[in-house]
């Protein structure tokens, strides 16, 4: 699996297939995210240990990476107005529509920048 970085769009490629993340590297996107979306589409990362699904409209699957990118968490069909209290060791979170990749604990995603 490889993440190639484009600004604040990246590319996560697994088994030959493209998938686009958006890197939510602001304020104003962490904190809007996926909240009052009537449909998920976008692959979103954070650089954080916890999240919630406070005003979000659709279930999704939540992915917890510690800082090598090695996944630590998943969370499949993931319920809205819940939360995930902080992980000592989860440094990025991806919040994706549910069932788009099959990602399972202990792979590795290998992030490169341009």
């Amino acid at each position: 699996m490889l993440i190639l970085s484009r600004g604040i769009i990246m590319i996560l490629i697994i088994n030959n297939k493209k998938y686009n993340i958006k890197n939510m590297n602001t304020f104003f996107k962490r904190f809007i995210g996926n909240m009052f979306k009537l449909k998920i589409n976008d692959i979103l990362l954070f650089e954080t240990n916890s999240i919630h699904t406070f005003f979000c409209f659709k279930k999704m699957d939540i992915i917890m990476l510690d800082k090598g990118y090695r996944v630590k968490y998943v969370f499949k069909n993931f319920k809205i107005f819940h939360i995930i209290l902080p992980k000592k060791d989860v440094k990025y979170v991806l919040e994706l529509p549910v069932g788009k990749i099959n990602i399972k604990i202990n792979d590795t995603l290998n992030i490169k920048r341009n």
